[in-house]
């Protein structure tokens, strides 16, 4: 029987930042695959948050100003599957066979 090691990531990401959210991930995987992990899984969406919480500033039958705000910048720094920055930060360089 083969066995995988497997890193379950408990974290948080940079709420709005792509960028810095990709860079903690990439040392989280880092971190994982010096303790040996070879499969990390992390947070449903973390990248770029999940919105519990965030209402948007939707009311029935309205939006604030602050609400589309809010919302513009969670749009902005979500990823569309798959893209080029994924299929990049899937595999991470010079760790063959390791997976997020």
């Amino acid at each position: 029987m083969n066995l995988v090691r497997v890193a379950v990531v408990q974290d948080n990401p940079v709420v709005f930042n792509r960028k810095a959210t990709l860079e903690k991930v990439h040392s989280l995987v880092r971190q994982a695959a010096g303790e040996r992990a070879k499969l990390v899984v992390l947070p449903e969406a973390f990248v770029s948050a999940y919105p519990s919480g965030l209402d948007f500033g939707a009311r029935m039958g309205s939006r604030t100003p602050e609400g589309r705000e809010d919302f513009r910048r969670y749009y902005e720094s979500a990823v569309d599957v798959p893209v080029r920055i994924v299929r990049s930060s899937g595999r991470l360089r010079g760790m063959d066979g390791f997976f997020w």
